[in-house]
């Protein structure tokens, strides 16, 4: 999979969040866009490139990647 680092909205480009939220992926998906932002010279925070709130990162960072998907769940188009 190859994601671009630079996120434009008006090129129409979804971040992991988008994504996810629209069921286009899994929530393991998550790895390889945290990989593919490692790997790039891009100037966005992981926060950014992949689309998350701060409070989305905070779930992440400090309780688990389940607290995470959890939240994001919640805002998924059914």
């Amino acid at each position: 999979m190859e994601i671009a680092v630079k996120r434009k909205k008006k090129e129409g480009k979804m971040t992991f969040k988008e994504k996810y939220i629209k069921g286009e992926i899994s929530f393991e998906e998550i790895d390889e866009y945290a990989y593919q932002w490692g790997s790039s010279e891009g100037t966005l925070s992981l926060r950014e490139f992949l689309g998350l709130s701060k409070e989305e990162e905070e779930a992440w960072v400090e309780d688990s990647e389940e607290a995470l998907e959890e939240l994001l769940k919640k805002q998924k188009v059914l």
